[in-house]
């Protein structure tokens, strides 16, 4: 086998000098904003990040790691971090910038130079179908209510701030970057709702049209937008590119760190230091957004090394491999607060990827795969779960055999993103959430249209290929709205009915009489009560965890779940229900309270 043209020593200097200049760059913006959050600040400021409280299970307070030695270290950390990036910015920044910025400005062109040159109809059918994907988005933005874990962001970390948001870590809602994006939302009039979804629809039609570009690049302009509009008209797609959180954004991330694999492993590229600055950036990007980034991005380094082993390029192993080491320490460095105030074992810790039992995780593995599956492509399980694992299973002998070139690079890119997460996995006994591998979908469209066969056609077939498929598309969008209806149904009734009781206590409230003490044992009436009374500016409730009956407490309401009373759960007398739903029950004290209840 001929070994393919390899990269220059001038390139591989010009590798090497852009991926430090991005390594500067990260370090200076994480240093100075780092510097600029905690190197002023006193231990007793953040010492009150402990009386905030949070829901999980109850309202709790927060047991800080926070120490004076552990604030001092990571002042001197962040401080060091800045000096470094601000020394290295100085003696390369400009360097790098010279060797980037003209590739990206070339990129822009070119990219713009083929939408230009696209016949006006596949404009106009382009557009049609981006406008259909960005209405459905829209639709569920606007139909769908605050989701609890919208609501827990907005509440624990938007509200109050970029400080708690890269120190305060409770539970596992809190991803950084984007709340940090909804920050600034946060300090105009908008309402939650906007706050938390606008940086999802906005950013995400974005990296919508930036996907399909590139993606043409590869299998043509009809196929990029067949299987761009296919995989974003799936009712899982579709809802978390309309909500908050980052999961939508996170799949941009994954895209864009694709490509940039892709050309880094073309024998004869003219963006290559412009491909390692995407990588990388998208990578901390994908990683602040979302921890669970690290699957798919284990994916494409380990895609990227093979490639590079493959073709005997050894230099640019060498840069994969400082460019990994590089995004590792930027991550731990922008996670360190968490690490110093939080502690560490609030990050590592997190129960959705605890290793189950054996005896339990393996019979219900491939079920459980079963089920994402079905989720993901929007298909019954019988279809969705084999073709799933259809693809991981054979997908990398196929591409190996069947294609050839810039396509069986990608196809076999693509059968690593669908194939390893599994294996990931199973290794660690940890069953799968769907909104976890949303990239899934993209990839696997992408490896089936990569080893399609192109069809030729001319005349009629060949103009009504398009419109004919745009119908489609439109129908199965329509399709996916119309499963989820019911689920939408479900959540603005259960919303209604929460608002409902909420507006029932704050009537209940004789006026001119102190805050009544409420305890609820509802974990949604929890959550939303806190989040309304939070918006007051008069709050007029004061809401306390009501798990099992202590005569040693009063309260003047309390709030009971059906199931909870199902499950054995009473209220002692004189206790009165005095409204039901078919959520609750609300018990009032008819007797007037003689002491406060102990907050828990």
């Amino acid at each position: 086998m001929l070994r393919p043209p390899q990269p220059s020593a001038v390139s591989h200097r010009r590798d090497r000098l852009a991926i430090v200049g991005v390594a500067v760059a990260l370090l200076l913006i994480t240093g100075s904003g780092l510097s600029w959050l905690f190197v002023p600040t006193q231990l007793q400021q953040l010492a009150k990040l402990g009386e905030l409280r949070y829901h999980e299970d109850g309202f709790r307070h927060l047991s800080l790691a926070l120490s004076p030695a552990r604030l001092l270290g990571l002042q001197l950390t962040m401080g060091g971090t800045l000096l470094l990036g601000l020394g290295g910015w100085l003696a390369i920044g400009s360097r790098a910038v010279k060797v980037i910025g003209p590739q990206l400005l070339r990129a822009i062109g070119r990219l713009r130079g083929n939408w230009q040159r696209l016949p006006a109809s596949f404009q106009r059918y382009t557009l049609l179908l981006l406008t259909l994907v960005l209405a459905a988005r829209l639709y569920y933005l606007v139909a769908f209510p605050l989701s609890t874990d919208e609501i827990a962001s907005f509440d624990y970390f938007v509200s109050h701030g970029p400080r708690v948001i890269f120190s305060y870590y409770p539970i596992p809602n809190n991803h950084l970057l984007y709340n940090l994006l909804a920050w600034p939302l946060r300090l105009t009039a908008l309402p939650p709702l906007l706050v938390m979804r606008l940086p999802t629809y906005v950013l995400g039609a974005i990296s919508l049209l930036l996907t399909l570009g590139l993606l043409s690049r590869i299998i043509g302009w009809r196929r990029a937008l067949l299987i761009s509009a296919l995989t974003s008209l799936t009712p899982l797609s579709v809802y978390y590119g309309a909500v908050g959180r980052g999961y939508g954004l996170q799949l941009g991330m994954l895209q864009v760190g694709f490509f940039a694999v892709l050309e880094l492993l073309r024998p004869k590229s003219n963006y290559r230091q412009l491909a390692w600055a995407a990588l990388m950036l998208s990578s901390v990007a994908g990683l602040l957004l979302v921890p669970s980034y690290v699957y798919p991005l284990v994916a494409l380094l380990l895609g990227a090394a093979a490639g590079m082993c493959r073709d005997r390029n050894w230099p640019a192993l060498g840069s994969l491999t400082m460019a990994g080491a590089i995004i590792g320490v930027v991550v731990v460095l922008l996670y360190s607060p968490i690490g110093a105030i939080s502690g560490w074992d609030r990050l590592l810790a997190n129960r959705y990827v605890t290793s189950r039992a054996a005896a339990q995780f393996w019979p219900g593995f491939r079920p459980r795969l079963y089920e994402v599956a079905a989720e993901l492509f929007g298909l019954p399980v019988r279809v969705s779960g084999p073709l799933w694992l259809g693809i991981a299973l054979l997908g990398g002998a196929i591409s190996g055999r069947m294609l050839g070139g810039a396509r069986r690079r990608a196809a076999l890119l693509a059968w690593l993103l669908v194939a390893l997460p599994i294996g990931l996995l199973a290794a660690q006994r940890v069953f799968p959430l769907a909104r976890v591998l949303l990239y899934i979908p993209w990839a696997g469209g992408l490896w089936l249209m990569l080893g399609a066969p192109r069809l030729k056609s001319t005349g009629r077939a060949r103009k009504w290929a398009l419109p004919i498929a745009v119908a489609g598309l439109a129908g199965m969008g329509l399709h996916g709205l119309y499963l989820r209806e019911p689920q939408r149904r479900g959540s603005q009734r259960e919303t209604r009915l929460v608002q409902q009781a909420y507006s029932w206590l704050r009537h209940a409230v004789r006026p001119g009489s102190q805050a009544p003490v409420v305890g609820l044992q509802a974990p949604i009436h929890e959550l939303f009560f806190a989040h309304y009374l939070a918006l007051s500016q008069n709050p007029s409730l004061h809401l306390v965890s009501y798990r099992t009956p202590q005569p040693d407490k009063q309260y003047d309401f309390i709030v009971l779940t059906h199931a909870a009373e199902a499950a054995g759960s009473r209220v002692p007398k004189p206790y009165l229900a005095s409204y039901s739903d078919i959520l609750v029950t609300i018990y009032t004290n008819p007797a007037p309270r003689q002491q406060p209840a102990a907050i828990p």
